[in-house]
């Protein structure tokens, strides 16, 4: 996301979250979680909570592989999608 926030989708797109004052930058590494619990959800960004908000439903449940750094399509055979896959080092 410009400005270097994150944005977390779910649930086809319907539910989202953004942070704000992340100010991740491509030179420095950083820890960022991603928590969904008891209708409520929050993004940390090494340590610090920069989003939350309330949201209701479940988790949406596949049959795709899992995946760090990448999306795949809701295709029945999981096609990854190459301009949503990281381009940087995950460690």
């Amino acid at each position: 996301v410009p400005g270097g926030e994150v944005l977390w989708w779910w649930g086809g797109g319907a539910r989202q979250l953004q942070t704000s004052g992340a100010a991740l930058r491509p030179d420095r590494w950083v820890h960022v979680a991603i928590t969904y619990a008891s209708g409520q959800q929050r993004i940390y960004v090494d340590g610090v909570a920069r989003a939350s908000g309330p949201q209701t439903g479940a988790l949406t449940v596949n049959a795709a592989p899992f995946q760090i750094g990448a999306d795949v399509a809701t295709t029945a055979t999981f096609d990854l999608m190459p301009e949503r896959t990281f381009r940087g080092f995950i460690d």
